[in-house]
């Protein structure tokens, strides 16, 4: 019996884990949007495309599998200085521990009423 319970107490730890770490789908549902001044726009060292915004805290990035047709230098140009909304996946609950603490994974950005990207 104790056998039992230490085994369904490890399967549903395993499940739960698994289901906190596994990727979020981008959807309406799960974003949060933030508006702020854009201050840098550069490249990570993982590929990824990281927007600095005024007064907002931890780092918002464009994920390197979404960026293939974005250019880096272009968008630069049309964020650096401007007032933007910026949509981004709210984070799990795992996702305050660890590696993923303050990045938060850009879903969608709008310049006035202009969308310059969006994985939606």
């Amino acid at each position: 019996m104790k056998r039992l319970m230490v085994s369904l107490f490890a399967f549903s730890f395993i499940a739960f884990v698994y289901f906190q770490l596994k990727p979020v789908d981008p959807n309406e549902e799960r974003m949060v949007q933030v508006q702020s001044v854009v201050t840098k726009v550069n490249k990570g060292r993982m590929g990824d495309y990281i927007i600095e915004l005024k007064d907002k805290a931890g780092m918002y990035f464009i994920s390197k599998v979404d960026v293939e047709n974005l250019n880096l230098d272009s968008l630069a140009a049309k964020l650096n200085g401007q007032r933007v909304s910026v949509s981004f996946i709210k984070p799990n609950i795992l996702s305050r521990f660890g590696p993923m603490i303050n990045k938060k994974r850009i879903t969608k950005v709008e310049l006035g009423n202009q969308t310059v990207f969006s994985v939606i």
